[in-house]
């Protein structure tokens, strides 16, 4: 596989990320006490202010194993205290500076909670530091659709734009109900009996196959 990160980049990041969480006190051991935050705390359930164009990386995360290519830098230092998952829309804490993703945040403070995951007493939300997302940048993540058939392979910062609209995801047939991707629904619109369709001059609305029964020129005239 190539290498998106020169290896003398991979080396000099992980040296900053490794330098930045020994100088704020983050290790394995405040990770691990978070590991299972989503479930004690019902995180993944509760809305956030992003849920309204929420894609499945949004609702998922991005796991290491969507990281195309190899690279040195240790992606244990990339992901999110909350929900373990490669940082997404990273933000942080503006006393610890602890990274977290901004969508886990969102939920972590919809429950109530004002404390900081770590350890600071308030919360208080700042930008994420910038060698962290400069890092993110240069990753390049296959695209969550993968398993229906989507062969990119996109740049971090583009993958959000391109899943929203891959066609390569699942949409629901209000007619039929039937699950068809996205780039196949086109074509099924104009086959499916059961596709409603609307009248353009009394605006009756019915199935394709009721058009010899329920919706005739005769009877809308």
């Amino acid at each position: 596989m190539s290498h998106y990160l020169k290896s003398g980049d991979d080396n000099q990041a992980t040296r900053r990320l490794q330098d930045y969480y020994h100088r704020n006190g983050e290790d394995n051991y405040l990770r691990k006490q978070f590991k299972d935050i989503r479930h004690r705390g019902n995180i993944s359930a509760l809305p956030s202010e992003h849920d309204d164009q929420m894609t499945s990386t949004q609702e998922k995360g991005i796991s290491s194993e969507r990281i195309h290519g190899s690279t040195s830098v240790n992606v244990d230092y990339l992901e999110c205290s909350i929900c373990h998952d490669l940082l997404w829309k990273p933000i942080a804490c503006k006393k610890c500076e602890t990274p977290f993703c901004s969508i886990c945040m969102d939920r972590w403070l919809a429950i109530g909670l004002i404390t900081c995951p770590t350890r600071c007493e308030t919360y208080i939300e700042r930008k994420c530091p910038p060698f962290i997302t400069k890092v993110l940048s240069r990753l390049q993540i296959i695209c969550f659709y993968q398993t229906n058939g989507c062969q990119e392979i996109l740049p971090y910062e583009a993958l959000d734009k391109h899943e929203i609209s891959c066609g390569y995801q699942f949409t629901k047939c209000p007619g039929c109900q039937l699950e068809v991707l996205k780039r196949d629904f086109p074509n099924h619109k104009e086959s499916c009996e059961l596709f409603p369709m609307t009248c353009e001059d009394c605006k009756f609305i019915y199935k394709r196959n009721e058009a010899t029964t329920k919706h005739t020129e005769a009877i809308c005239l």
